[in-house]
């Protein structure tokens, strides 16, 4: 059943939002470009997986950066990458039936597959794109964890069209967060499209996209199997601490995911973020379609003057979810879980975490009662959860009602 919580919002503010479009947020430069450059072509790569692949893309990059930008083309094969470092003004275009599987260098490590200016000079005008579909990124072979796109002190950027096939690895596939060069003057993400993108397989705690940092962002047409497909979660220590970061204007659009926590997290830890938007999420078998959750001041945090986050708007709206008996929940979402469905919870958690298989919660989980009177929720619908709640709060707890 829908409803709607909290404050309503202006009708002309509603109407601004809608009214957005893919320009408001990234701008496409690679049309006033004159280089264009194959990298089989060019720089005799044969696409069919060498330890080279990393040096001759990164060359690549490199010389076309140097002549002022342009597009290098990565046509049908596959590739071994690890750590391309993008540069200004460069756009790569990706055939659909390409494969990228990450060469680790070093295993103990955290490694990314595409590096979005994390730790350099900032860059802007850039893209990763698909050529007539999307391309896959191959993590399967990589338990501990690779990113596949890692992005820092960019502005004006786009990562579409791309499909990562996760091993329920340490990390999301997509991160995002604050970048600096001298650990005093820090950047975070500016600027940017994310959109038709998926990820399988994902762990609880992980999923499509981990946004620690961000402004002005659209995320446009997501999906996920696992985890949480976007995760606006603001929890980085050094972040926290400098009080730094965090995110601000944010839209997403058209969010799903099968089989895991969520399609949705908004949680600001100790952060004083701005604005989220989000309209259109589908959740099947997930334990909630959407979690809203309160600020809070970790004990890892050493900063003796942090108060709880929050975020100055959120806007929820177009939420529908379907009961499932295998979503991946937590230990602490467990109190939330009616009664008479906890006989449907696996008996042990699943392989090295404290997540167990069980029965959806909720379409939505409301967390965040001391920033109320900003957040707006509207149109949720959840379908099959019998006589659950749509929308749950800490007040809901072990509902004994049986529904069955």
């Amino acid at each position: 059943m829908a409803r709607s919580y909290f404050t309503l919002l202006l009708i002309f503010v509603a109407l601004g939002l809608c009214a957005q479009t893919e320009s408001d947020f990234y701008q496409d430069n690679s049309t006033e470009l004159t280089i264009h450059k194959n990298l089989q072509v060019d720089y005799s790569v044969d696409g069919k997986g060498s330890p080279s692949d990393s040096k001759m893309l990164q060359r690549a990059i490199d010389q076309v950066a140097a002549k002022g930008g342009g597009i290098i083309t990565l046509t049908a094969g596959t590739y071994h990458l690890h750590n391309i470092e993008l540069r200004s003004n460069v756009h790569l275009r990706i055939d659909k039936d390409v494969v990228i599987e990450h060469l680790t260098q070093n295993p103990k490590k955290s490694e990314d597959v595409f590096i979005l200016a994390k730790n350099g000079a900032p860059i802007e005008n850039v893209s990763i794109t698909g050529i007539d579909g999307v391309y896959t990124i191959n993590l399967e072979a990589h338990p501990r964890g690779v990113r596949a796109f890692n992005v820092g002190a960019a502005t004006n950027f786009m990562i579409a069209d791309f499909l990562v096939k996760d091993q329920r690895s340490m990390f999301s596939c997509v991160t995002l967060g604050i970048s600096t060069t001298d650990d005093v003057n820090y950047v975070r993400p500016k600027n940017g499209v994310i959109k038709n993108g998926n990820c399988l397989n994902t762990l609880y705690g992980y999923g499509l996209v981990q946004m620690q940092a961000g402004e002005n962002i659209l995320y446009q047409n997501l999906k996920g199997q696992g985890g949480v497909t976007l995760r606006a979660e603001t929890g980085l220590t050094k972040m926290n601490d400098l009080q730094f970061g965090g995110v601000d204007k944010i839209v997403a659009r058209n969010i799903s995911c099968t089989d895991g926590n969520a399609a949705v997290m908004i949680s600001p830890h100790a952060m004083k973020c701005g604005s989220i938007d989000v309209d259109g999420v589908t959740a099947i078998n997930c334990g909630f379609g959407v979690r809203i959750g309160g600020g809070f001041v970790s004990k890892k945090y050493k900063n003796p003057d942090l108060e709880p986050g929050s975020f100055e708007k959120v806007d929820v709206k177009n939420v529908t979810a379907t009961f499932g008996e295998t979503a991946q929940l937590k230990g602490k979402h467990l109190k939330y879980l009616p009664v008479y469905r906890e006989k449907m919870l696996a008996s042990v958690p699943q392989k090295g975490s404290e997540v167990v298989s069980g029965p959806s919660i909720a379409a939505v989980l409301y967390e965040a009662s001391h920033y109320r009177k900003n957040v707006t929720i509207s149109n949720v619908r959840g379908i099959g959860f019998l006589c659950q709640k749509d929308i749950i709060e800490p007040t809901d707890k072990h509902s004994t009602m049986d529904c069955e």
